[in-house]
């Protein structure tokens, strides 16, 4: 008798359990701003199984927490704090299919924004990391906005993920009881791109801000992905890149288009999108090639250095005269331009001999990383440009005054690097 009631009573919490598996629960993150509603995997449930090995299944609980785990790696990143103003509604519903989609609507309130998510339950972890940190973007973005959500640039989000999945989220779990293998203690965050730009060359910049649909579905998705990545790996290695890039995300949402939220927050580095093409030209160039190291030939390295050290201006001798264009050196932009007009173009420079550190060679790389140091000691002394009565302090004067000094002496040696002309080398050979 007694073995028959355990046998109902094991049939009655079986029958239960089962019964409560459909019932979802609705879990609130710890800051608030997530809301996930779904069935907990610790019910008995039944599901269509997928044998993609990338795949993990979600349970409310687990990814309140990963959810608010990736919301801090985006906001390190950017150097915020946690202001959030729109709310993130997520529904975790049972997987129909492989490959199902991953449904984001965003919607217009009173006075900000709201975002719902629906996820299948059982997704690609890549996917379901992108689609979480593209709808916080878009929550920071929108803080600004007003009727018209802000215009995202479409390679943030390919190359924020695949920075954030390199670095702080490469180890991060979806799945609740998940053993995450040890990583290697100080990864190489571009290893990947630098295999996949072995044998391509990178996307140019006009490709990376206006791709082509085929450039964002697989497989082109992934090549076009890793060329974000190091964009963005590039542009959070200028001096204050951060900064800057936090500046854009704020900016967004006041601008018709991401271009000019860019050029306002990036000024000090790119005065023009053109600016911006040359830089990541450069970049581009010491990725290219089958070989990661490659350098530029003496000859090509002093006139790149030419071309980046010297600016090309007009100048007036009379008021009524036509413009006649002549070259200014660093020495004659330091010392006889006004402060606010040198600031753009020396932040310029900096980024542009930053570039080309990678290409020049090992014997010239000292000479390019002196310019560097003096450029940035020159701006790091006269800091950012201020109104004033047209008076130089003095301590701004003894900045200009060292400054020249060195950069005549980089000149120096910089002449005598150069490569000796074909008939005087042939000369000296003799």
């Amino acid at each position: 008798m007694s073995r028959c009631w355990s046998i109902v009573l094991l049939s009655l919490l079986i029958g239960s359990f089962a019964h409560g598996a459909q019932e979802p629960v609705m879990v609130r993150s710890r800051s608030g701003q997530f809301v996930i509603r779904g069935l907990p995997l610790t019910m008995l449930r039944f599901g269509r199984a997928t044998n993609a090995v990338s795949y993990v299944r979600l349970d409310p609980t687990v990814f309140a927490v990963s959810c608010e785990r990736i919301k801090e790696a985006v906001l390190g990143e950017f150097g915020m704090e946690d202001r959030w103003r729109g709310m993130i509604a997520i529904v975790l519903h049972p997987t129909e299919a492989d490959d199902e989609l991953i449904d984001v609507t965003s919607t217009r309130y009173k006075n900000n924004w709201g975002y719902r998510m629906d996820i299948p339950e059982r997704v690609d972890r890549r996917r379901v990391i992108k689609a979480v940190i593209d709808v916080l973007l878009l929550e920071i973005a929108n803080r600004k906005a007003g009727e018209r959500s802000a215009e995202m640039p479409p390679w943030l989000s390919a190359g924020f993920t695949s920075h954030l999945e390199a670095t702080v989220l490469s180890s991060i779990s979806l799945e609740p009881e998940t053993t995450v293998l040890r990583k290697e203690k100080h990864p190489d965050p571009l290893k990947e791109v630098r295999e996949m730009l072995s044998s391509q060359p990178p996307l140019s910049f006009n490709q990376l801000s206006l791709p082509e649909e085929s450039m964002l579905v697989e497989p082109d998705a992934k090549f076009y992905g890793h060329c974000a990545h190091l964009f963005v790996h590039e542009l959070l290695g200028l001096k204050d890149g951060r900064r800057c890039l936090q500046d854009m995300m704020l900016r967004l949402g006041e601008h018709l288009n991401w271009q000019t939220a860019f050029l306002k927050s990036f000024s000090g580095h790119f005065p023009r999108l053109i600016d911006a093409d040359k830089w990541w030209s450069l970049i581009a160039a010491g990725y290219s090639g089958k070989e990661t190291s490659i350098h530029w030939g003496r000859a090509e390295t002093s006139r790149q250095l030419d071309d980046t050290l010297n600016t090309s201006v007009e100048v007036r001798l009379h008021q009524e005269d036509l413009p006649m264009k002549t070259v200014a050196n660093l020495q004659k932009i330091i010392s006889e331009w006004d402060y606010a007009r040198q600031f753009p173009v020396l932040r310029l420079k900096l980024n542009h001999l930053q570039a080309l550190r990678l290409r020049v060679p090992p014997e010239i790389e000292p000479l390019v990383a002196e310019y560097i140091w003096i450029l940035d000691f020159y701006l790091e002394k006269r800091g950012k440009p201020v109104p004033d009565n047209g008076k130089i302090k003095r301590s701004a004067r003894k900045a200009i005054e060292e400054t020249v000094k060195r950069l005549n002496e980089l000149d120096l040696r910089r002449e005598g690097s150069r490569p000796l002309p074909r008939t005087a080398a042939t000369q000296a050979a003799f």
